[in-house]
Order: structure tokens, then C-alpha cells, then sequence
């Protein structure tokens, strides 16, 4: 599936304004490549368009807003009759995390250059906090690949869905804890969908270091992000 914008919009960065094209649910309007529509990401969450590739290392050239067929097989194409099975899913890492303990406390690694392939390399990191059973997504990029960090406070069910059209796994389905008492570094490629929720009694932190900036250079491009939150029906869900 690959969500279009319908209409050109006037967001800020963080969706803070001027909402461009809403359905009757406040959310953003998107068109498959049939031509049917489909509600995705809430307006208020997200700038731009769906659709991105943003620059690693400055503005993107000026034709770059067109989708080109290599960059479309990217997007996962969410079938809601695919029935996933447990699996590895090729692409992903998951790398245990190690703990320095001391008197004045501890310290843990969770990027290192030399460990990590060129084309992940972070461009920019930051940290969200989650309360005691929410969730976050599912969803999933069309050019970025996240590297999460998930080291506590409390546990997070990690679950990631393989549904890419050329991938060899397609169909797999991984679900692991990950966190404070499974302290991991998770990375995860573009078109395959992921979610987490937290399963702990206290609010969880948890890190990314993408390859991708958010909304582009100067946070004036679109933003990589397709959501699957209110599909209906929810070829993702979460037990």
C-alpha cells in the first residue's frame, strides 16, 4: 500500500497548525494506488506528507518530492488477508546492550559507529517516555531506519511485521520484551512495521537514533511516516 497526499498542506514541523486534508474523523486523508482513500496519521501529529526521502546531509534536490518506482517498492504493501507467522525478519538487529556498573552508578553503550553499517548511521537521536500500557504505533517508513534503544525503566513488547513485497521473510512476525530486564538495541528497516507497547507499572524511556532528520533538513520536507493505528481492518494488531 503507498499513501498519497491528496492536497498540497500548511503544517509547521509538529502539526501545529493549519491542517491540510481532514476526513470527518480529524484525520489525514491518504489514496492507495487504486484510487480508494484511507484515513492515516492524526492531523495533529504530523506535518507535510507522508511520503519522504529526507536528506542525511542537506537540502534535498528539487525533483526529490517525486515518487520513483524503486522508491515506492520501500512501502510495505498492507494486506489485511496476509497471515503472519512467527519468524526473524530479514533486516532487522537486535543487539543485547551491557551494563558498566560503579560506585557512582552505571553506563551503557547503545551506538557506536564502528558497529553499525554506513548506510544507518544516525543524523539525529531524542527520547520519548511512555506510560504504564500505551502503545506506539504501528507503523513504518518508507526510507528511514530507526535504532532504537530500549534500557528502562520497565519492559516494552516489541512487535515488528514483515508484509514488504520483495522481502524473503515477508509474512514473518517477531514479538520480543525488550528493556529493563531484556536491555537491547534494535534496528529496524524501512517497510517493515513496528510497535511497542508498555508492558511495565512505571513509565519507560526509550531511544532512537534514526538515519533519517525528522521532517528533512531546516524541518522543511515531508515527514517518512505511514501509521496503521486506525485501519480498519487492522492487518497489525496487537495482542
Amino acid at each position: 500500500m503507498v499513501f498519497r497526499r491528496l492536497a498540497p498542506e500548511k503544517i509547521d514541523p509538529f502539526g501545529r497548525s493549519g491542517f491540510g486534508n481532514l476526513d470527518r474523523t480529524g484525520y489525514d486523508t491518504f489514496s492507495r494506488r487504486d484510487g480508494s482513500k484511507v484515513s492515516g496519521r492524526p492531523a495533529h501529529e504530523i506535518s507535510h506528507n507522508v511520503r519522504v526521502i529526507s536528506s542525511r546531509a542537506g537540502p534535498l534536490p528539487q525533483d526529490s518530492h517525486r515518487i520513483k518506482n524503486s522508491e515506492e517498492d520501500k512501502v510495505s504493501e498492507s494486506n489485511p488477508m496476509l497471515t503472519f507467522v512467527e519468524g526473524p525478519i530479514e533486516g532487522v538487529e537486535i543487539r543485547p546492550l551491557r551494563f558498566f556498573h560503579d560506585k557512582r552508578g552505571w553506563l551503557v553503550e547503545f551506538f557506536r559507529d564502528d558497529e553499525v553499517a554506513e548506510d544507518r548511521q544516525p543524523v539525529m537521536g531524542y527520547v520519548s517516555s511512555t506510560l504504564p500500557g500505551v502503545s506506539r504505533g504501528p507503523h513504518e517508513h518508507v526510507d528511514q531506519t530507526d535504532g532504537f534503544a530500549f534500557i528502562g525503566p520497565s519492559d516494552f513488547k516489541l512487535y515488528l511485521w514483515d508484509s514488504r513485497p520483495n522481502s524473503p521473510t515477508r509474512g514473518h512476525k517477531h514479538v520480543s520484551i525488550v528493556g529493563e530486564s531484556n536491555p537491547a538495541a534494535v534496528w529496524i528497516p524501512p517497510g517493515v512495521v513496528h510497535a511497542y507497547r508498555n508492558v511495565g507499572d512505571v513509565s519507560g524511556l526509550v531511544m532512537n537514533v534514526p538515519n533519517r532528520l525528522y521532517a528533512g533538513w531546516g524541518k522543511k520536507e515531508p515527514v517518512d511516516e505511514i501509521r496503521h493505528e486506525e485501519a480498519d481492518p487492522n492487518p497489525y494488531p496487537l495482542d
